[in-house]
């Protein structure tokens, strides 16, 4: 099962992912519920392959 995350001026919640809960990235756009693969440092957004580093993570 793929992560979901919600995402307000760098500022993200995600729902089942194995590496944190609330996350600041330096990506600046909204995301709504957008899937997402989640990594140690970063995440990808699957839908546009794109790769937002994550620099502050509250498990």
């Amino acid at each position: 099962m793929a992560a979901t995350v919600n995402c307000s001026g760098g500022e993200c919640e995600f729902n089942n992912s194995n590496h944190y809960k609330q996350a600041k990235t330096y990506c600046p756009q909204v995301l709504a519920y957008e899937d997402v693969e989640t990594e140690h440092s970063y995440f990808t957004i699957l839908k546009t392959g794109q790769k937002c580093e994550v620099f502050e993570i509250t498990e």
